[in-house]
């Protein structure tokens, strides 16, 4: 009983604190992210758009384009995987068809 109330305890602290709260989500057939997000990302759809800087950014989609800075990591999934700008941090990309630029390529097996 006390480890229960311990837990829902910490859990809604977490919930008071500013810093748990950041991520957003994004969810739609398309989407673009054209301007600045400081928080961590997740979106999914058919077409998927990364136009300005974010945090880090977890992306599954048919297409996906990173045109922006990922200063932390950057999980990808898709069909069509393009990617044009630096990441910060780990990059893991999965799907049929991956471009990245050319520092890129010997991470990727």
């Amino acid at each position: 009983m006390q480890k229960r109330l311990l837990i829902c305890m910490l859990f809604l602290m977490s919930l008071l604190v500013q810093e748990a709260a950041s991520l957003r989500m994004y969810s739609d057939e398309s989407i673009t992210i054209d301007s600045p997000v400081d928080d961590d990302i997740f979106a999914a759809g058919s077409v998927v758009n990364i136009n300005a800087p974010v945090e880090s950014a977890i992306v599954a989609g048919g297409v996906v384009t990173v045109n922006a800075p990922v200063a932390g990591d950057l999980i990808l999934a898709g069909g069509q995987v393009v990617l044009r700008s630096d990441i910060g941090g780990k990059l893991v990309a999965a799907g049929s068809r991956i471009n990245t630029p050319q520092g890129y390529r010997e991470m990727l097996c």
